[in-house]
């Protein structure tokens, strides 16, 4: 896990510290001053990663809030990366609407026939469910 991962609605610290060109220990020293002004328990926010020598290491996960609380504190340059991220990340888990009406009835169709297919998979399998109904009961 040693790559940056990124939650569609939180950002890792380490991510935060390649945005900003940051030492990853700076950034989390930083956040921890921020809940500790907010008075909020850093450990709703702590998680951990191996690093490259195999050694679990924290980090935190910020959601947007937390993320622009914290960038509000830096420079201009490292402000606007980082709000520019959230807009990237926002874009990219925006559910796409259907443009035409070709592509909603496409869509619907689509989505009927996945609830029919699920129908018909609860269908086969009732009797089993009955079966361990009964021996539950027993």
């Amino acid at each position: 896990m040693n790559d940056l991962t990124t939650v569609s609605s939180a950002m890792d610290s380490r991510e935060i510290a390649a945005l900003t060109g940051k030492n990853h220990a700076d950034v989390c020293r930083d956040i921890r001053s921020m809940l500790d002004a907010l008075e909020v328990d850093e450990s709703i926010f702590a998680s951990v990663y191996r690093g490259g020598n195999g050694e679990d290491r924290r980090c935190y996960i910020l959601p947007k809030r937390e993320c622009l609380i914290l960038a509000s504190g830096y420079n201009v340059k490292l402000r606007a990366a980082i709000i520019d991220r959230w807009a990237e990340l926002e874009t990219a888990n925006a559910p796409k609407l259907p443009a035409t009406y070709a592509e909603a009835l496409r869509l619907a169709a689509d989505q009927a026939e996945r609830i029919e297919a699920q129908a018909l998979q609860l269908e086969h399998q009732a009797p089993a469910v009955a079966f361990v109904d009964r021996y539950v009961e027993a």
